[in-house]
């Protein structure tokens, strides 16, 4: 009787430890879900965002190497979106528009310096931010950020396919995007640039007059009228 009850008491305890066993195996599960999911969320309320009128949310809502790879991809895309931002915004500047202004071809022509600095500078910028922009959506870029803090592999895999497989796809620009609209922003730039060289370099041959640009040749006014009207359709 002894050994039966002993048996049997050995039987509970055994299925006890198996129930214990499988309740901390769910908590867990139940945990990584939970936290996976969390990371779905965030990454996918930034693919939903609207960059001109959200910003990302920095409150960090996963916990320990989850909260990693949730740091690092709002710091990645914050960065991202102020490259983004700076190409869009490169023309909004009143200035941009009034280049040939009466106002600005009275205040810094003949030679047009200013505008000349103006637009290198313009330039300058624009290549930077595009250049940040290409490396940024590259995946070398994307996976240093993440393998610089050490993580599993698990992690790394997770990382990838929140960073890679979503975002890069959903949200970046491709690499033909940005080529695309990068020579879009240097014809913009080209145009303005040589329409006031030309301005600078026939110098001697226009003049305001009655808050109207005039020259002293058909054939001067119909190459600046053709700059101008290139620009005009951009």
């Amino acid at each position: 009787m002894r050994k039966k009850k002993r048996r049997k008491g050995k039987k509970i305890a055994v299925l006890l430890i198996v129930a214990v066993i499988i309740l901390l195996a769910a908590g867990v599960l139940f945990l990584t879900m939970s936290q996976v999911n969390q990371l779905n969320d965030e990454t996918a309320k930034i693919v939903r965002m609207d960059i001109d009128e959200d910003v990302i949310d920095e409150e960090i809502y996963t916990n320990g190497s989850y909260a990693e790879i949730e740091q690092t991809i709002k710091d990645y895309m914050s960065d991202y979106i102020e490259n983004l931002k700076t190409v869009r915004t490169l023309f909004q500047d009143q200035e941009f528009s009034d280049l040939l202004s009466v106002e600005n071809i009275e205040a810094d022509g003949p030679e047009f310096k200013n505008s000349a600095e103006y637009l290198s500078e313009k330039r300058r910028t624009a290549d930077e931010a595009f250049q940040k922009l290409e490396e940024m959506a590259g995946e070398e870029m994307i996976m240093a950020a993440i393998e610089k803090k050490g993580l599993s592999s698990y992690f790394e895999q997770l990382y990838r396919k929140l960073a890679l497989e979503n975002l890069r796809v959903n949200f970046m620009y491709s690499a033909e995007e940005l080529k695309t609209a990068k020579e879009s922003v240097e014809a913009m730039i080209a145009s303005r640039e040589e329409a006031v060289t030309f301005l600078s370099e026939h110098q001697s041959n226009w003049k305001l007059e009655d808050g109207k640009l005039k020259f002293d040749s058909d054939d001067l006014l119909s190459q600046y009228n053709d700059l101008a009207a290139a620009i005009s359709q951009q």
